[in-house]
Parts: structure tokens; sequence; C-alpha cells
């Protein structure tokens, strides 16, 4: 799959509720990421749910069974007609003023059209009625108003038999897989944000496992856990001496991945990505063949001697991303070497700069042969 491809891809789940994007800083509190208690647009202080909690919703939503037990009344406004509805789920009807209807099918001459009461795929708006004709409202296009006193997901998720709630995570399709990608996930205190739930989101501790545990929630005293169906990521910059203590307790709930920098093609991996491939193409940069090459082929070869020395090692490695800038040009190019990378070179050599000095004055003079453009990128230090 192409990058064009993927992002297209990404942009559409993330307009669909199913991937998310957060950043952890020290600040974050369980509150914010969970649940907890937030002033809202007039000053009230209301409870509010967190994106982890509100994902783990939408996950588990998306595998429950089709049916609208989960509502218990929606009063709503449809072209300036009033109508509610409730659901019986002993009769397993919906009643729609007065009168009772089966739970997918429920017609009223109230509003003169079929509508079915159903969770939202997105979660943004829970409940969405679908007023017939391919048309869908969602519950705010209605001025509903929604009773929701005892309705837990959860609950409803555990009165099942054990073996018919790990069934609901067989064979999930795409519309039912769920991503929380947590960026900078080191730059937060993982123990006051998860809380108690950190031992929730290990793989043999979710929801649809055979160990399956769940949590009283501490503000909303409601059951709670987290589906097998919603995949978290974690995202941290290797050059940040914070993940050195990166709770013990994340690190072994979570696979640990390396993505180092990748500068020139390598032809084995052709399909990769690359730098030097990426800056070739011309819907991306501006660059001529020979200009990408040089600045790969310098990148790489700073990062070698940046890996070869003991106080900083290969965690210190000039990433491709300062140079992934759609249409960047050479002098794009010059002003990420004298805005960015000298600036973090300095700050790597901090108390050598003669010693950073030494090795770009090296590469210039034994590699680059005094080169006119690498003499440009290096600035004072390449003279």
């Amino acid at each position: 799959m192409d990058e064009k491809n993927i992002d297209k891809d990404y942009e559409k789940l993330c307009e669909n509720g199913q991937i998310e994007f957060v950043t952890f800083h020290p600040s974050l509190a369980y509150e914010d990421f969970v649940e907890g208690f937030r002033p809202n647009e007039d000053g009230r202080i209301i409870r509010r749910d967190g994106i982890f909690k509100e994902m783990c919703l939408r996950a588990l939503s998306a595998v429950m069974p089709d049916q609208p037990s989960r509502l218990k009344k929606v009063i709503g406004k449809y072209k300036s007609k009033t109508f509610t509805a409730t659901y019986d789920p002993i009769k397993d009807k919906v009643l729609l003023d007065g009168v009772a209807y089966a739970p997918s099918t429920a017609a009223s001459n109230v509003i003169a059209k079929e509508f079915q009461i159903r969770p939202s795929i997105n979660g943004r708006d829970w409940w969405k009625i679908d007023v017939g004709e391919g048309t869908e409202k969602s519950i705010n296009d209605f001025s509903v108003q929604i009773d929701t006193e005892n309705a837990n997901l959860f609950e409803e998720y555990f009165r099942m038999p054990k073996d018919t709630r790990q069934k609901l995570f067989e064979n999930l399709n795409e519309k039912k897989r769920f991503v929380l990608i947590i960026d900078e996930i080191n730059r937060a205190n993982i123990s006051k944000v998860f809380g108690e739930l950190i031992t929730l989101i290990e793989d043999n501790k979710r929801l649809g496992s055979d160990e399956e545990l769940s949590a009283i929630l501490p503000y909303s005293r409601a059951r709670f856990g987290v589906p097998k169906n919603l995949y978290i990521v974690g995202t941290m910059n290797t050059a940040d001496s914070s993940i050195a203590h990166l709770d013990i307790a994340l690190r072994r709930r979570f696979i640990f991945e390396e993505t180092p920098p990748r500068i020139i093609t390598e032809q084995q991996d052709e399909n990769g990505f690359y730098l030097e491939k990426w800056l070739s193409d011309s819907e991306n940069s501006k660059l001529k063949k020979d200009y990408v090459e040089l600045l790969c082929k310098v990148l790489s070869r700073i990062n070698e001697k940046i890996k070869e020395n003991r106080e900083l090692g290969r965690e210190k490695a000039l990433g491709h991303a300062f140079f992934m800038k759609k249409g960047i040009d050479e002098e794009g190019v010059a002003a990420v070497w004298g805005r960015k990378l000298i600036p973090l070179l300095e700050e790597y050599y901090f108390f050598d700069h003669d010693q950073l000095g030494e090795m770009l004055s090296g590469l210039m003079r034994d590699e680059f042969k005094e080169d006119a453009t690498v003499k440009m990128w290096f600035g004072e230090y390449g003279q």
C-alpha cells in the first residue's frame, strides 16, 4: 500500500471515530484520560468521559448485538413534530408515543417515516436514528434528550454467558477495530494517568479473553473493561532521556519496535520507506536527484559518527522526518540545517563544540572534498 492510500485510509478511519490521537504531557491526569469532574461551557462542574473511556465504549459497541436495549428513552423533534421512544426489554419492543413496534422498524404517523434506534459507529453521537430513504440523522439533529440512567454497556456485556462474550471478538472486520495512538507516551506520569486500569490493558485481561477483568470506575461507579478490539499504540523519541525512567509496569504491557532513521534506499528493501526515495518523488520535493543523494549521504555519515560516540549512541541519530516537508526545495533544506540540525548537534556536543567542529570539518575534508553545498549546510563548522 502506497503512502497516498495510507493517508486516505487514515483520514477515513479518523472520521469514523475508529482512530484517535492524543499527546501525553506531565500535567495529564486520570480525570483527563479516563473520567472525572470538569467544568463545562456554562461553568458547571459535570462528569466527563476521557478519550480512553470513549474509545473503549466505541470498541465494545461495535461488537455488541445491534439492539436498542441500551437506550432507555429518547424524546425528540423531527420537522416540528415531537415523538417519544422508549424500549421495553421484556417485550423487546420500541414504544413510540405509547404504541409498540419491533425494535428494528418502528413506524409512526408522528414522523411518517421508518426509523431505527441504534448506536452510532463513530461514538461521537452515541445514538443515531435512521429516518428512512437512506437518511441518517444524529441525535443532535432531532433536538433529542437522552435518558440513559442505569444503562451501562459494560453491564450488558457481562450479563452475557462467557462463551457468548468471547464469540463477539471472533472474525473482527475492519469496521470493528479501533486504535488509540498515544504520542510522547513516556512524558506523562503513567500511574497518575492510567490508575487502576493499567492492569486491564494487558492482553490476557482484555474483554473477550479467557482471563478478562473489569473494574469499577471511581467517579461514575460504573463497571468498565478494555475490549480486545482496541489497539493502543504508544510513540516516543529515543533521544528523550525520560525514557530511561519509563514506568516498568508500562514496559511490560507493550511490545517495543524501534523505528530508526531510514535514509538511503536499500536494494533488498526497495518497497520500504526511505528518505532518499521519498525526496526523489517530484510530488514530494523540488530537489534534483544528485542533490538528494548528497543530502542522504551526508546525513548517513553524520549518524554513523554519532553512533560511534559512546556518550551519544544510536538513540541520538538524526531522523528522516526533518526533511519530510511536502514541496521542500534547496532553500528549505538549508533552513533545516541552519535552524534545526546544527543547533541540535550543538546541544549534543554542548560541552565540546571543538569535537563537533572536528567531526564535521573532517567529513568535509576527507569525504565531501570541500563541496560548496555541504559547506553551506555546516555553516561555521564547514569553514
